[in-house]
C-alpha cells in the first residue's frame, strides 16, 4: 500500500513539473532578430566577394542546454554562386557547423545558411551572429533582401527580413531629370495659368470697355432721339401756330358778310342811275310835246 502511494506521489510529482515547465515556456518571450547589417555593404554587380557576411542580433535566445538553430536566407538569385565559410555568434559554442542547404520553406532553392548553438549558462541569452560566404553577384543593379528564421527550442519558430540592399547604384540621373522634368512642367503650368489669368483679365477690361461703349453709345443714341423728338416736336408746334396763323389772316382777309353789303350798294346805285336815265329820258319827250 506504501509503494502505490508512493508511486502515486511520484507520478504527481512528475506531472506538476511537466505542467509548471509548459506553462513556464507558454510564457517566455520568444527569440527574435535585431539589428542586421552586410559587410562589406554595397556590393557592386558581376563582382565575387570571398568573405561577404551577414551580420545580426538575437535577443530572447533561451539558454536551457537543447539545441536552437538559424537559417540565413540569401536571394534566391544567388543560387549557385554561395559557398559557406563559416558561422559564427558571440559568448555561445556552435553545436552546428554552417552549411548550405534547402531552408524551412523547401522550395527546392539551395540559397540558405544553417548552423546551429546549445547554450546553456543562463535562462535566456541576447548575443549577435554572423554566416560568412564567398558570393558572385549577378551583372545587373536590382534589390536584394535577407531573411533570418530561428528555430528556439523553449519558444518555437521566428522569422523576419534582416535586411534589404540595393545592388549597384540607382539611377540617381534619371530620377533628377524626372525631377527636373516635373519642375519644368510645374513652371510651364504655373505660366500658362498666369498667361491665361492675363487673358481673363484682358478679356474682362475688354468686356468692361464694351460695356462703356456701348453705354456711351446708348447714351448719345439718346440725346439724339431725345434731340430729334424735340426739333420734331418743335417743327409739329411751329407747322401749328403756322396752320392757326393763316386761319386767321384767312379769316380776316375774307369777309362775306362786307363783301356783300358793297355788291348790294353797288347794285342800288347802278338802279338808281338808270332810274335816272329813264326820268331824264321821259322828261326830254314830254318837253317836246
Amino acid at each position: 500500500m506504501e509503494n502505490s502511494t508512493g508511486t502515486f506521489g511520484n507520478v504527481f510529482k512528475l506531472s506538476a513539473m511537466a505542467f509548471s515547465f509548459a506553462l513556464l515556456a507558454g510564457l517566455a518571450t520568444s527569440a527574435t532578430f535585431g539589428d542586421a547589417s552586410l559587410e562589406p555593404a554595397n556590393p557592386v554587380p558581376g563582382e565575387t566577394v570571398s568573405n561577404q557576411e551577414v551580420v545580426f542580433d538575437v535577443n530572447n535566445l533561451s539558454a536551457d542546454g537543447d539545441t536552437d538553430t538559424f537559417y540565413i536566407h540569401f536571394p534566391e538569385v544567388l543560387e549557385g554562386n554561395i559557398s559557406v565559410n563559416q558561422a559564427s555568434i558571440k559568448n555561445v559554442s556552435i553545436s552546428s557547423s554552417a552549411e548550405l542547404v534547402n531552408g524551412v520553406d523547401n522550395d527546392t532553392v539551395t540559397e540558405t545558411v544553417t548552423f546551429s548553438v546549445s547554450p546553456s549558462d543562463a535562462d535566456n541569452v541576447d548575443t549577435t551572429a554572423s554566416v560568412d560566404v564567398t558570393v558572385t553577384y549577378p551583372n545587373e543593379s536590382m534589390e536584394l533582401s535577407f531573411t533570418g528564421t530561428v528555430e528556439d527550442s523553449r519558444t518555437g519558430t521566428s522569422t523576419s527580413t534582416l535586411l534589404t540592399t540595393y545592388l549597384g547604384q540607382k539611377d540617381t540621373d534619371s530620377e533628377d531629370t524626372t525631377t527636373d522634368n516635373e519642375i519644368d512642367t510645374t513652371r510651364d503650368s504655373q505660366t500658362q495659368d498666369s498667361t491665361d489669368q492675363n487673358t481673363s483679365e484682358q478679356s474682362t477690361d475688354d468686356t468692361t470697355s464694351d460695356d462703356t461703349t456701348s453705354d456711351q453709345t446708348t447714351n448719345e443714341t439718346a440725346d439724339s432721339t431725345e434731340e430729334g423728338n424735340q426739333t420734331e416736336q418743335e417743327q409739329t408746334q411751329d407747322s401749328t401756330n403756322a396752320t392757326e396763323d393763316t386761319k386767321s389772316t384767312g379769316n380776316e382777309s375774307y369777309t362775306p358778310e362786307k363783301g356783300n353789303a358793297t355788291g348790294n350798294k353797288t347794285e342800288k346805285d347802278s338802279q338808281s342811275a338808270d332810274s335816272g336815265i329813264v326820268v331824264a329820258i321821259v322828261d326830254f319827250f314830254t318837253g317836246l310835246l
